[in-house]
C-alpha cells in the first residue's frame, strides 16, 4: 500500500506569525513578480525585503556602528547621483573611475583632522605579510584583494538566510554581465 505525502509544516517547525498590512495593487503586483522571479512565496519575498531593509546593517550578526551605516549611505548617494549625470551604471570604466575619486573626496571631507601614522597593528602585520614594507602603503588594495578573493571563493549557497550567503550575493550582483541594463 502507497503511503500519502504528508502536507503541513515540516517536523519541527514551528508556525509563522501572521502580520497582516494594506498596501496597494501596484506594490502587490511589484512583490508578486519579484516573488515569481526569486521563486519564493509572496509571503517569503516580503520577508526577505524586510530583513534586507532592517537587518541591511546587521549581516554576520554583528550590528554597524552608526558612523559606517552613514558612510554606507553617503556611498549610495553618490553612486545614484553618479548614475544620473552619466546615464551609466557605476560599472562602466568612465562612472567607476570617478566614482573612486568621488569617494575618495567624501571620505577625505570627513576624515578625523591630524596627521597619518601607521597603526602600530599594520606595522606588525607587514613583518609576516607577503608585501612585505609595501604592505603600509598599500593596505587598501592589499585588503581588497583579500575581500574579492572571499566573494570569489564562497560557493553557491543551498539555503538563504545564513549570512555567509551574503558574500555569494555580493559576487554574484556586482559581477559585470554584458548587454544587461542595471
Amino acid at each position: 500500500m502507497v503511503q500519502k505525502k504528508k502536507v503541513g509544516r515540516p517536523a519541527g517547525r514551528t508556525k509563522d506569525k501572521l502580520l497582516s498590512v494594506r498596501i496597494s495593487t501596484r506594490m502587490q503586483s511589484l512583490l508578486a513578480a519579484a516573488a515569481w522571479k526569486n521563486k519564493r512565496s509572496l509571503s517569503r519575498e516580503v520577508e526577505a525585503r524586510l530583513d534586507d531593509t532592517l537587518g541591511r546593517y546587521q549581516k554576520g550578526r554583528a550590528a554597524l556602528p552608526l558612523r559606517v551605516k552613514r558612510l554606507l549611505d553617503a556611498i549610495v548617494v553618490a553612486v545614484r547621483m553618479i548614475e544620473h549625470a552619466t546615464e551609466r551604471t557605476w560599472q562602466d570604466q568612465y562612472v567607476s573611475g570617478h566614482l573612486v575619486r568621488m569617494i575618495g573626496s567624501i571620505i577625505a571631507e570627513y576624515a578625523l583632522p591630524g596627521k597619518s601614522t601607521i597603526p602600530p597593528k599594520v606595522l606588525k602585520e607587514a613583518t609576516r605579510h607577503i608585501a612585505g614594507d609595501a604592505y603600509p602603503t598599500h593596505l587598501g588594495e592589499e585588503l581588497a584583494k583579500g575581500v574579492i578573493a572571499w566573494f570569489r571563493a564562497t560557493p553557491e549557497p543551498q539555503g538563504y538566510p545564513e549570512w555567509p550567503a551574503e558574500f555569494w550575493k555580493i559576487e554574484r550582483d556586482l559581477r559585470p554581465r554584458l548587454g544587461r541594463k542595471r
